[in-house]
């Protein structure tokens, strides 16, 4: 009886586990392909292939997966195609060359070369860092912008070592925005070009800066290849010179002696300036004209003065080289000419193209012109005075020649 007992007992507990067997889910520990586990696993970590162990994820805080092992750099490649080891696409984020992260697209075989691009797709800020600090930033259009350092006046775009090798502009390129203040001890260059032609024997042209623009169309505006505006405030006596030219040296702060420039008043010196600012031209060597040297005319309409038997008094006062005067009060006129701003040495002429019987008369004036004596020039006459200067600094035009034609 007790036999029976036990044996009715153990076949009860065979049935039962059976049934346990059916209604709940066992994980079979076999390498089959994707099995399927109904339940969740929560490991610290999960280290994959049974032999190495060495591709890890690990969980790094709260919400963070982590790739990591120890000191071991990682390599995470991500496939976009996968046929064989010989022949993918994919993207590679290496970690395993020293104080380098590489984030690359690679391809191999029958694989093809994909674009890397990393940014925002929704118009927002994107912005590049260096050692926590933004370096860079890219924008949308409506902020104005597309790149542009992230803060002001602070990063340089390439280096002496390592240059960018051209630039192109559609439209504009502004330089010069901020406002400097040179001491005495420092130079400031906006533009600095600095290049070494080694030329050979059959070198081409070549040059160190071009500027080449194209006019096409009919307009009456017009057209500058090159404009400097340079607009002075206060130089306290300094000069500019908008345009200088010089081969002494390849600085031109330190040894420099320029040979032709333009300054700011509007002169154009070739050689050594003069030292009266008024100057408009003033040449330090030969001058050669392969034609013909004409001097710019000014013509002067003297008035009637309405005052009988009282001649019109005329100061020609601009700096001109020839005057032609043209005398319309019947009483005469009287020429006399300025001398504020002139320079030792101008030569001035004037002639009468009066075709009435108007004379005018050259005469001389204390402190401010010397003739021969009076000269009453009629139509075509012609008198010719110098201005100099004596020791005290005191000037004085001087008859130098007349014509009575």
């Amino acid at each position: 009886m007790r036999r029976r007992l036990v044996a009715f007992v153990a076949l009860l507990g065979v049935l039962g586990l059976s049934a346990w067997a059916v209604a709940t889910p066992r994980l079979t520990l076999i390498n089959t392909a994707r099995q399927v586990m109904p339940f969740t696993i929560y490991p610290n970590s999960l280290c994959l292939d049974a032999a190495n162990q060495d591709a890890c994820l690990v969980r790094g805080a709260a919400d963070t997966l982590e790739q990591r092992r120890g000191l071991n750099p990682q390599i995470h490649n991500i496939y976009a195609t996968y046929t064989d080891g010989s022949n993918f696409e994919r993207l590679r984020i290496d970690t395993s060359t020293a104080d380098i992260i590489y984030i690359v697209t690679e391809k191999s075989g029958t694989g093809s070369a994909n674009q890397l691009r990393i940014g925002s797709v929704d118009d927002t800020l994107f912005q590049i860092y260096l050692n926590g600090v933004a370096r860079w930033t890219v924008g949308n259009n409506a902020d104005g912008y597309m790149f542009r350092p992230a803060t002001d006046n602070t990063y340089d775009f390439g280096s002496s070592s390592n240059r960018a090798r051209s630039g192109y502009f559609a439209t504009g390129l502004v330089l010069g925005t901020t406002t400097f203040s040179p001491s005495t001890t420092t130079t400031t260059k906006i533009i600095d070009v600095v290049v070494t032609f080694s030329p050979t024997a059959n070198a081409p042209t070549f040059a160190g800066l071009h500027v080449n623009p194209t006019f096409d169309g009919t307009t009456t505006g017009i057209g500058y290849g090159v404009v400097i505006a340079s607009k002075t405030n206060d130089l306290r006596g300094g000069t500019i010179e908008l345009l200088s030219v010089g081969t002494t040296t390849t600085d031109a702060f330190t040894g420099y002696s320029r040979f032709f420039a333009l300054t700011n008043h509007g002169a154009l010196l070739l050689g050594t300036s003069p030292s009266d600012s008024y100057v408009r031209a003033h040449f330090a060597a030969a001058v050669h004209a392969q034609t013909s040297f004409a001097v710019g005319a000014h013509v002067v309409t003297v008035a009637n003065n309405t005052v009988g038997a009282s001649a019109n008094t005329e100061i020609l006062s601009g700096y001109r080289s020839l005057y032609l005067v043209d005398c319309n009060d019947p009483d005469g006129c009287t020429m006399q000419l300025g001398t504020a701003g002139i320079e030792a040495g101008a030569i001035t002429r004037i002639i009468s193209i009066t075709t009435s019987a108007n004379t005018l008369t050259a005469a001389s004036i204390a402190s401010v012109q010397h003739v021969a004596t009076s000269f009453t020039m009629g139509t075509n006459d012609v008198i010719s005075l110098q201005f100099v200067r004596n020791r005290s600094g005191a000037g004085i035009w001087v008859e130098n020649s007349r014509s009575n034609n």
